[in-house]
């Protein structure tokens, strides 16, 4: 891999992303391979689920992703103009928050997430 970065591990899966790359890999230790589950999420760092199978991804750049269990994403914030940076993040499932540290910020910025 070229610079991983970020790890998910529960007992239904392994995430690996891969920060240079902008992909984030599934990883079967049975098997010792890796497959892409999800691209296109530049600078990659943060992973969290939300309980529902979804999950978010963050980015070193400011932007978060929300990724469907087929890999399937969508950008879901952009703080890039802003200049705010986006470190790892955590998800919140009981208030439905997304917390997002700030990096240089000093600061977590927590955002209500709802959706079907």
């Amino acid at each position: 891999l070229n610079k991983p970065n970020g790890l998910f591990i529960d007992e239904n899966q392994k995430l690996v992303a891969n920060m240079n790359e902008g992909i984030v890999y599934r990883f079967d230790p049975q098997q010792k391979k890796m497959e892409k589950w999800t691209e296109g999420t530049p600078s990659c760092d943060g992973i969290s689920i939300d309980g529902k199978g979804n999950f978010f991804i963050s980015n070193w750049h400011g932007e978060v992703y929300f990724v469907k269990p087929d890999g399937k994403n969508f950008k879901i914030l952009d703080t890039k103009s802003e200049k705010i940076n986006a470190a790892d993040l955590e998800y919140a499932q009981g208030p439905e928050l997304l917390l997002v540290p700030t990096f240089f910020g000093n600061k977590v910025e927590a955002y209500k997430v709802k959706y079907k």
